[in-house]
């Protein structure tokens, strides 16, 4: 079943590339298509929302089809189109940081919604920067020589766009706004999130499918810790945005409540300037000139508060400049009230007071105040929704952040288990290949070392100890300390090894200090780590002296049989030779004795004899002639 299930999951990781570029490439065309036709629904999901931005559909048709360019194997148009991706990405981050406008945020459409838009036509700087990541690790994993590293550094650029675009849409879900815009820059777009996860969801899927060394090496390690401190990045950020809002909130919110409690003040001090003439004129009241005076001296300078406090509003400006000159007339008007009484008495004064004039100025001026007030309450009640609202999007952050804390401690806790089980085994692995790896040196039936990069023994065979007269443990012990008097083209042998060559001697000659010669057959070549790096140098020798000796006595002999068989000759073809007296024509056409003539063509010489046929006749020949018994042959027999 689980055989079953990984195989399954395989084939739909294999085709999770294709399909997400199929679906970039589909979005960007609809939404391209929306502003071309005016459909604002393809453009924003809601109305309330931010807009994919023109520029950003052109991104992500490039980037899908440099996806699906990398899954067909055609490197180059995927690194031109990554190239162009990140591009885009970095030219829009720099109108930003620069605040300069570089020409490229409407060069191709003029836009026409500005709904959470900082400026007309340009991507958020979160579209910007994932746009940069995406581009870039597109244009990595395009290179023409393989390399780990290389590989590594794409796979975590995508994971970290992927988990912005993923904190995004969190940030839509949970109405967590600085998730997917900061301060009053634009906001990237749901739709825009969704693709960017859906895109770089995809490239991770194929560094999982296309890496030869995606499960056994660095990127099976490396990518899940990015990951995790990439979001914890994410929300870090997310938090200091937050923070920022509802501070920011709290601060508006103090200063509508520090607004609000100077107009207060200006109101009484209207009222005492009030109660304080009138208590004066019509009770007599000697203390309350004092409380007449204070209000008038107190109230242009609580005015003048007031008009601090509120220069970011200009509507609460000009409502402060029309009472600034109520507040005049009801001074000038108090103090004619006060004069008249002075100087005509209090009949004169009763009839002033009783004039519309009179009681509208001041009614007038509070009517005034009290629409500032009123103002100033509304924005205070916006601004503490504000503070609630940040108050619960921080609350939302806070338990979003502890799941996230939670599945990462999971997700980390799981990772961590699989690799300690991972390198359990890999390391009871590598103790079984290392044992079996020093048994195969000890016992082999060759001379056999193997060092490290200082030439010190890792290994030897028991024929390179036999064969060298070595005794004891030679572990960790360099070669050149047991050996110091090691030809210097042997030393120069070893770093060519070290440096990647391979070298082999099928006959190398050595001379002794005894004046001996010793003979070798040796191979060096070197080994390599894990890394592909080289970690030493292994050495093949044979002792082949007894062989040259007993070669050198093979020639020897088969040069002496060479002489001996160059010294002999040999008669061969028809000899004419005389069939009465024996006699033999030579070439020349002479007649020779077989004995001259043998004598002659070979290296042969004749000592003369009788043989037991002639010996007789001769016996009988002798004793018909009466020749002396002394002269009669014997019989060699």
């Amino acid at each position: 079943m689980n055989l079953v299930f990984k195989s399954h999951f395989l084939r739909w990781l294999r085709a999770a590339p294709r399909l997400a570029g199929a679906v970039s490439i589909a979005l960007g065309v609809a939404v391209i298509a929306g502003w071309h036709a005016r459909w604002v629904a393809l453009i924003q999901v809601l109305p309330q929302l931010a807009p994919m931005q023109y520029n950003t559909a052109l991104g992500f048709i490039a980037g899908g089809i440099a996806l699906m360019c990398l899954t067909a194997r055609r490197p180059l148009v995927a690194r031109f189109l990554g190239g162009g991706v990140a591009l885009l990405g970095l030219l829009t981050m720099a109108e930003y940081v620069a605040a300069r406008n570089l020409g490229i945020d409407q060069i191709f459409f003029h836009s026409y919604v500005q709904t959470q838009v900082t400026f007309i036509g340009r991507m958020s700087p979160l579209t910007a920067a994932c746009f940069t990541l995406t581009g870039l690790s597109i244009a990595l994993v395009t290179g023409r020589r393989k390399s780990e590293a290389r590989d590594l550094t794409s796979a975590i650029l995508a994971s970290v766009a992927a988990i912005i675009a993923l904190v995004a849409i969190a940030g839509y879900l949970l109405d967590i706004e600085p998730a997917y815009g900061w301060g009053s820059y634009a906001r990237m777009a749901v739709h825009t999130a969704a693709a960017f996860s859906l895109l770089n969801l995809g490239l991770l899927a194929f560094h999982f499918t296309a890496s030869p060394w995606s499960v056994e090496s660095g990127l099976s390690r490396w990518l899940p810790a990015s990951a995790s401190a990439a979001m914890i990045a994410m929300i870090a950020v997310v938090s200091l945005a937050s923070s920022s809002d509802l501070e920011t909130a709290t601060r508006r919110r103090q200063h509508s409540n520090d607004v609000l409690a100077a107009a207060d003040v200006l109101l009484d001090d209207l009222t005492d300037m009030q109660r304080g003439v009138r208590a004066y004129v019509f009770g007599g009241e000697k203390g309350a000139l004092d409380l007449y005076l204070r209000g008038t001296n107190a109230a242009p300078i609580h005015l003048s508060e007031l008009q601090r406090l509120t220069i970011d509003n200009p509507g609460q400006q000009q409502s402060l400049a029309t009472l600034s000159n109520d507040l005049q007339t009801v001074i000038v008007y108090s103090r004619e009230f006060l004069g008249a009484f002075r100087s005509r008495g209090l009949a004169s004064v009763t009839g002033l007071d009783s004039t519309i004039n009179g009681l509208s100025i001041m009614n007038l001026t509070r009517a005034r105040l009290k629409e500032f007030t009123d103002e100033e309450t509304r924005l205070l009640n916006r601004r503490s929704a504000a503070v609630a609202a940040s108050f619960q999007s921080n609350n939302r952050l806070l338990v979003f952040a502890s799941a996230m804390a939670g599945g990462l401690l999971v997700f980390a806790t799981g990772t961590a288990a699989r690799e300690i089980r991972r390198r359990k085994r890999s390391e009871s692995e590598r103790a079984a290949n290392e044992e079996t790896l020093r048994q195969f040196i000890i016992h082999n039936p060759v001379g056999v070392a193997m060092f490290d990069h200082q030439m010190r023994y890792i290994q030897a065979s028991k024929r390179w100890l036999e064969e060298h007269r070595i005794t004891g443990d030679v572990i960790g012990r360099t070669h050149y300390e047991l050996f110091p008097d090691t030809p210097q083209r042997w030393r120069d042998e070893h770093q060519q090894a070290l440096a990647g060559a391979i070298l082999h001697h099928k006959e190398d000659r050595i001379v002794l200090p005894d004046g001996s010669d010793q003979w070798w057959e040796r191979e060096l070549r070197p080994w390599q780590t894990g890394d592909h790096q080289v970690g030493g140098l292994l050495i093949f020798k044979r002792d082949i002296t007894q062989r040259k000796f007993r070669e050198a006595e093979r020639e020897k002999l088969i040069a002496d049989l060479q002489k001996a068989v160059a010294q002999i000759r040999t008669l061969g073809g028809l000899i004419p030779i005389c069939a009465w007296c024996k006699n033999i024509r030579c070439d020349e056409g002479f007649w020779h004795t077989v004995e001259e003539y043998v004598c002659a063509n070979t290296d042969a010489t004749f000592s003369h004899g009788l043989c037991p046929v002639c010996a007789l006749k001769m016996e009988t020949n002798c004793n018909a002639l009466e020749l002396p018994a002394h002269v009669t042959a014997k019989n060699p027999e």
